[in-house]
């Protein structure tokens, strides 16, 4: 009987062996796969939609249909509401938008180009990220300075700021063609709350507004508002609207361009359209690590955008 047992002890080892042996592979192979895998790249954009009013809950849910941020994101007056899945350390870089043309179709009164501006910012796990994209100054072609673009920024939901761009702002018109100038391109220095002030205007166009100051109407124009106050655009006249995120509206009377929307807005054109009187762009605000800035990132001539990625 025991002659008997042995061999079927040795053939059922064997089939056992032979059983085990996928089932291990099967739990290596997803370890190893999951080891390679690299980070999403979230990219909130302006959904296509321009002016003075950020972008509704069909317009980016068609923009992000298909992508990694399908019925991630809620919008709220033009804001983009975002819940952070995971905790960690994230790299954001947000991206100003531009100011619009003045005047002329011609270069030299472009709007001032947007900031981009770079961080690393530790998040946690629930957080509800507050994105407002930039969107371009309107403007170009009819003798009226253009809107301002608006700021970029990211916030918590309980308006905490993390990390904006300015934006550029919007050419002044000439029968001279009044050159651009360095202070339309939206600035990099970081500015405190405590020392915001609201941006300037001229008799007819109005500043960008800041992260928490609305700006100053012009006589034809009105004021831009405040991150804190729904990022509208300024109205400009004949249309040329300040960009959502806090443009300043271009003037057709001694046409003016908008200041950019900023962590702080920037003035208006001048009156006589001197270099040292053009519009200025919105500063940025960092409160990222490894930071980087427009020296080295470039800057931006057209919408604003966020791209988040998790490190």
């Amino acid at each position: 009987m025991l002659i008997r047992i042995i061999p079927l002890l040795f053939f059922l080892s064997f089939i056992n062996a032979q059983i085990a042996l996928p089932t291990f592979h099967a739990v290596h192979k997803p370890h190893s796969s999951s080891s390679s895998s690299s980070s999403d790249t979230l990219t909130f954009t302006n959904c296509g939609v321009t002016g003075k009013n950020g972008p509704s809950q069909s317009n980016c849910n068609s923009e992000y249909s298909d992508t990694s941020l399908d019925g991630a994101v809620t919008i709220s007056s033009g804001f983009q509401l975002f819940t952070v899945s995971s905790s960690g350390s994230y790299q954001i870089e947000v991206w100003g938008a531009q100011g619009g043309r003045g005047g002329v179709d011609d270069p030299i009164v472009e709007g001032g180009a947007g900031a981009i501006i770079r961080g690393t910012i530790s998040l946690n796990q629930g957080t509800v990220l507050k994105i407002l994209v930039g969107q371009k100054g309107l403007g170009g072609g009819d003798r009226k300075g253009g809107g301002g673009g608006g700021g970029t920024f990211v916030a918590t939901n309980a308006n905490s700021p993390l990390i904006g761009a300015g934006g550029g702002g919007g050419g002044s018109y000439h029968e001279t063609h009044a050159p651009g100038a360095e202070e339309r391109i939206g600035g990099t220095g970081n500015i405190t709350l405590s020392d915001q002030t609201t941006a300037g205007s001229t008799f007819n166009a109005s500043g960008g507004a800041g992260f928490i100051s609305n700006s100053s109407a012009g006589s034809n124009t009105s004021g831009a508002t405040s991150f804190t106050n729904g990022g509208t655009g300024a109205d400009g006249a004949l249309d040329h609207d300040g960009g959502f995120g806090g443009g300043g509206g271009g003037s057709n009377s001694f046409p003016s361009g908008g200041g950019g929307g900023g962590y702080q807005g920037g003035n208006a054109s001048a009156r006589n359209w001197s270099t040292t009187g053009q519009s200025q762009g919105g500063y940025s605000y960092n409160s990222g690590t490894d930071k980087a800035d427009s020296s080295t990132l470039g800057y931006n001539s057209g919408q604003g955008k966020v791209i988040i990625i998790k490190l």
